[in-house]
């Protein structure tokens, strides 16, 4: 008996041009009969193919991609271990770490990636996919079976290795072989002991983030527990954490000092992006992020900006800022993409702010909605676990809103950015993208207003947070976009502005809290300084003593911050130089030592305990002048500033901006004593 109902599966040929297909069981559908072609059934495989059991105690556990899918046999590490290393921690192994994941032999051949199963859901890179994708879909796939990115990922792959001669496949594997052996001594595939690896995972959470809400947190908790996290982002995390962290666990991972650990855990997820080892490219962007919080050295070209770029440029590749991607995915992807997309497009626009360069992302090309709070009420850990919950902290109403205006005060910024500095300049076009980026204050809900001492990180320190942001943003836009006379001068904008990051930083550091979150608190202070710099030696003599004042206060900040970001030591001794020229003497170092005698908290939680020893309190002692330089040298930090080498620098366009052009140019002074 014939029947007229539709079939439930799609004819090859609809299917590949994605348009509705009517066919029926004895009946060809209209597109192909028009077309005059055989209608031909997609055939499903489903329930009929050969499951393969592999023991666990062969091959491990499976080790999963960022986005919940299993990663690729580069992705897990070695079988063969070696002992624990016990000794005084380098790049070649820390205290008590032990194999990240799962077991894995040696150097899988090449020709065996392709057959790998657990590869098929990554977020796999490959090269030319736009002009492929549309071949394929107009033209129709000469692999079997439908049209999907990732199968046809895995049959490029393996018809790019069959093609090889053997002795260049041999060649490849020997060299894999090697690196994942070298990786291994460098203990880049190694997972610290639980309790340190806990106290470094807990400060991430606690303190960078919410800032950088980049990971679905219900699926981090699960692959945390099962040691199935990806070695690049793990080893991301711990360098970020560990410039956060309580100085004891530095100790106690069995590091020299802070700049050590963190060096070192840099090193190792560099090593491990410069290997290729992971293929899962939403993992890859994620550590990329991270690792631009590295500032290793005045004079390092692999800094922030050069690993912001990465990041943007993967993730552009990808195509998280375009609408289109999104199509399709599961809501939670939706919103895990989208937060990851914005985190990065806010780091870019912001750090190109500071930095005085031009973005890496182009404006005209995002379609990406704005992130909205509805983004991040999903993105919570099962609060009823009381040990995740103390693991990986929980969202206040404060937190949850910082990233969303973060990143709407990052999309004006950009628009101001392209009013000022594109191609086409228009005065009021400048002054509408400055008047915009002024009211965006008023936007913000009465959770994010204002915060009052004392602060702590659940109530009032991202508030004070993202005013800091706010007011750099108010300085360095229209210091560097507006050059009329006396643009700094006290009762200015900018003035204004500066005023209120020394008190923001007031309440931080009476807080206890300054040194949480280093990278957004240095391009306030740097700003801040520009302002009382430009006064001081501005010919305003009603704000000078105030204006010193101010400076010697931002001093006081950075030598904070030294013990967390080494690079502070050189700019600290350029800043002191330049006061002294200018007759503001800044107050002997003994005199104002940072280190505190006693344990201090930095706002912990009163709802969430932190775990036993875990506290965020200022720089302790950490010798930095005893860790090993690389490029970061001690003769860089003494000598006297040269302005023609102030372009090398990360936040050279401070010293270009607001001292070079003054008419007492403390280096001019310098250059004629």
């Amino acid at each position: 008996m014939s029947s007229n109902r539709k079939t439930k599966v799609a004819c090859k040929a609809c299917n590949l041009r994605r348009v509705k297909c009517d066919r029926t069981e004895d009946r060809a559908c209209t597109n192909c009969r028009v077309s005059r072609q055989e209608c031909q059934p997609i055939l499903s495989r489903r329930g009929k193919y050969k499951r393969s059991h592999i023991k666990r105690d062969q091959i491990g556990a499976a080790v999963h991609s960022q986005d919940g899918s299993h990663c690729s046999p580069r992705t897990q590490p070695l079988r063969a271990q070696e002992e624990t290393n016990h000794q005084n921690p380098t790049l070649f192994g820390t205290t008590g770490e032990k194999s990240c994941g799962c077991d894995q032999p040696h150097s899988p051949e090449l020709n065996h990636r392709a057959d790998d199963p657990g590869r098929c859901k990554e977020m796999v890179y490959y090269g030319d996919s736009f002009n492929l994708n549309y071949v394929l879909r107009e033209m129709g796939n000469p692999f079997q079976g439908g049209f999907d990115s990732t199968s046809l990922t895995l049959s490029i792959e393996q018809l790019y290795l069959d093609r090889l001669d053997q002795p260049t496949k041999e060649y490849l594997n020997a060299h894999e072989h090697s690196e994942r052996l070298r990786l291994q001594e460098m203990g880049a595939v190694q997972r610290l002991d639980k309790e340190i690896s806990d106290a470094l995972i807990q400060a991430f959470f606690a303190v960078v983030y919410p800032i950088s809400p980049i990971f679905d947190l219900s699926e981090f908790r699960t692959k945390y527990k099962a040691e199935q996290i990806s070695p690049l982002v793990l080893q991301a995390m711990y360098f970020v954490a560990a410039a956060h962290c309580e100085y004891s666990w530095i100790e106690k991972a069995g590091f020299a000092s802070r700049y050590m650990a963190t060096f070192t855990f840099y090193q190792r997820a560099k090593e491990l992006y410069d290997a290729n080892y992971e293929s899962d490219a939403i993992a890859t962007v994620q550590a990329l992020y991270l690792l631009s919080y590295w500032w290793g050295s005045p004079l390092e070209q692999k800094d922030t900006w050069h690993w912001t770029g990465l990041a943007v440029g993967l993730a552009q590749t990808l195509g998280l800022h375009q609408s289109k991607t999104y199509a399709g995915l599961p809501r939670t992807q939706q919103k895990l993409w989208r937060r990851l997309w914005w985190t990065i497009y806010s780091h870019d626009i912001l750090m190109a702010v500071a930095l005085g360069n031009t973005p890496h992302v182009n404006e005209a090309y995002c379609s990406v909605p704005l992130l909205s709070e509805a983004d991040t009420e999903d993105d919570e850990v099962d609060e009823d676990d009381s040990q995740c919950t103390q693991l990986f902290g929980s969202w206040t109403q404060e937190s949850r809103l910082y990233p969303v205006y973060f990143a709407d005060l990052a999309k004006r910024s950009s628009q101001c950015l392209i009013a000022l500095f594109g191609a086409n300049l228009d005065e009021s076009t400048i002054q509408n993208s400055l008047t915009r980026v002024s009211s965006w204050q008023r936007t913000l809900p009465p959770v994010l207003q204002a915060a009052t001492a004392p602060i702590s990180l659940q109530n009032g320190y991202w508030t004070s947070l993202i005013h800091l942001t706010y007011n750099t943003c108010q300085i360095l836009l229209h210091r560097n976009g507006l050059h009329c006379p006396g643009h700094l001068k006290i009762g200015s904008l900018p003035s204004d502005a500066a005023v209120n990051i020394v008190r923001i930083l007031e309440d931080m550091m009476s807080s206890e809290v300054l040194t949480v979150s280093s990278l957004r608190v240095l391009p306030a202070v740097f700003a801040t300084l520009s302002v009382q710099i430009a006064n001081i030696s501005g010919n305003y003599p009603e704000g000078t003593e105030i204006s010193k004042h101010r400076a010697r206060f931002c001093m006081l900040v950075l030598k904070t911050l030294q013990d967390r970001w080494p690079p502070l030591l050189w700019y600290y001794s350029i800043f002191l130089r330049i006061l002294r020229k200018m007759g503001c003497e800044i107050p002997d170092d003994e005199k104002h030592n940072t280190r505190s005698p006693q344990d201090r908290s930095m706002g912990a939680s009163d709802t969430a305990k932190p775990l036993p020893h875990v506290q965020w309190r200022q720089p302790q002692s950490s010798n930095i002048s005893d860790s090993p330089c690389g490029s970061f040298s001690a003769e860089t930090m003494t000598e006297e500033a040269d302005p023609g080498a102030m372009d090398y620098f990360p936040f050279s366009s401070f010293l270009n901006d607001s001292i070079l052009g003054q008419a007492n140019n403390p280096f001019d002074q310098a250059g004629n004593a």
